[in-house]
C-alpha cells in the first residue's frame, strides 16, 4: 500500500475520508485494510518478486486509489477485465478494460470481479454526485460488448446455441450444447469459462447459483446480437 500525507481536512474536526478493503477469499470477507486520501492498494500476482502486492491474487492485476472522496480502480492486466458493481443495487456495474486508465467508481459499497471470481469488496466514502451515466450498465442487460467470437469458431458455435434458447434463464446444458456440436462436455466448460471471462460478465444481481455463465451467455448473446 503506497502512502502520501493526507491533505488536511476542511472544516475544523472534520476526518480525511477513507475507504476499507477486504478481501474475498471463499466467498467469505477476511482481514481489512483502510487507505486514507493519496493512498493505494496494489493487487495482482507476479513471478519476478520484485512487484510488492498488498493482496496477491490470480488472474488480476491492478490498483485501488482514493483521490479526493471518489474511489478509483485500475486494470493492469493484459487481458481479463475487472468488473466493478453495486453491492447496494447488484443490477448496477462497469468493466474497467485492461489498459483504459484509471476509472471513478460512482459507488459507495461495491466488489471487484476478476473472471467470474469475487476478490475484493470496498467501503468507500459516500460519492460527492451521482454516476456518470455513460459508465454504470445493468448486470443482467450487457452493453454490447466490443469483443466477439470470430465465426466457425468453437466459441462462437457455443454461444450460438445458447443464443437459441426460448428462455434464457433456463439454456441448455453444457452436455446438451456438447451433444449438439460434437464436442465433449470438457471442452464445452472450457469455452463457456472463456467466454464468460472475455465479456466480462458477472452473475445477474449476485446470482451465484450453478448455471449462472449459462444464463448470462445466453442474455448477453440475445441483448448484444453477438450472434447475428
Amino acid at each position: 500500500m503506497t502512502r502520501s500525507k493526507p491533505p488536511p481536512g476542511g472544516a475544523e474536526g472534520e476526518r480525511p475520508p477513507i475507504a476499507t478493503i477486504q478481501p474475498v477469499r471463499q466467498g467469505a470477507t477476511t482481514s481489512y485494510i483502510d487507505i486514507g486520501p493519496a493512498e493505494s492498494f496494489a493487487f495482482g500476482d507476479c513471478r519476478c518478486g520484485a512487484c510488492g502486492f498488498d493482496l496477491r491474487v490470480r488472474d488480476a492485476w491492478g490498483m485501488i486509489q482514493l483521490l479526493g472522496r471518489t474511489c478509483h480502480v485500475t486494470s493492469h492486466h493484459r487481458r481479463v477485465p475487472l468488473i466493478v458493481w453495486n453491492l447496494e443495487c447488484a443490477t448496477e456495474r462497469f468493466a474497467v478494460e485492461p489498459g483504459s486508465g484509471r476509472a471513478p467508481v460512482p459507488f459507495e459499497l461495491f466488489g471487484v470481479d476478476a473472471g467470474s471470481r469475487h476478490f475484493l469488496t470496498v467501503h468507500g466514502p459516500e460519492p460527492a454526485g451521482p454516476p456518470p451515466l455513460h459508465r454504470a450498465t445493468c448486470r443482467t442487460a450487457p452493453a454490447v460488448p466490443q469483443w466477439r467470437p470470430r465465426p466457425g469458431t468453437r466459441g462462437h458455435a457455443v454461444l450460438e446455441v445458447l443464443c437459441r434458447a426460448r428462455d434464457f434463464r433456463h439454456p441448455p446444458r453444457a452436455r446438451d450444447i456438447a451433444a449438439e456440436l460434437g464436442m465433449t462436455v470438457r471442452a464445452v466448460q472450457g469455452q463457456i469459462d472463456y467466454l464468460a471471462r472475455r465479456l466480462g460478465l458477472g452473475p445477474a444481481a449476485g446470482d451465484w447459483r450453478p448455471g449462472w455463465k449459462l444464463r448470462a451467455l445466453a442474455e448477453a448473446g440475445r441483448r448484444a446480437g453477438i450472434c447475428a
